[in-house]
């Protein structure tokens, strides 16, 4: 097969990324979008090794559309985090990525809180509790853990 797609290149036909040091093809790789660089690990065996590149992972996932809050950024890399400091960037912008796309999509649940009789005015949220404040001078607290998929 290999003769037949290299039949009109030139005779010194070569990879350009394995041709190039790997600090320039990895900054090359580094330009380009998510879907184009899921689509350079099904070239060959050395283009899905470079763009497995745990640098170009990690620049992704500080890309504005994947960034997380600090907190929640914070809580996820120790999710992730093994125990010698080891980040799987790749595996970290997986779940980004699939957050982003169920937002995106509004694959989620809603729940409707009711207490408040005027307009929400603010709203805070830590693992435990959410906490709102309202027009109608009230503050309401409600604990996550009582918040069950299904509940109306």
């Amino acid at each position: 097969m290999a003769p037949i797609l290299h039949a009109n290149c030139p005779h010194n036909c070569t990879d350009i990324l394995y041709w190039l040091p790997p600090s320039i093809s990895l900054e090359i790789l580094g330009y380009l979008d998510v879907y184009s660089l899921v689509e350079c690990q099904q070239v060959n065996k050395y283009w899905y090794r470079m763009s497995c590149d745990t640098k170009l992972w990690r620049n992704l996932c500080f890309r504005p559309f994947y960034r997380l809050g600090a907190k929640v950024a914070s809580k996820q890399l120790e999710i992730f985090k093994s125990r010698n400091g080891y980040i799987p960037w790749r595996q970290v912008f997986i779940e980004r990525y699939k957050l982003q796309q169920n937002w995106l999509t509004g694959n989620c649940y809603v729940r409707t809180f009711e207490g408040h009789t005027q307009g929400i005015t603010c709203v805070q949220f830590d693992d435990y509790r959410i906490v709102s404040g309202s027009s109608d001078k009230t503050i309401k607290v409600w604990s996550t853990s009582l918040i069950l998929p299904g509940e109306d």
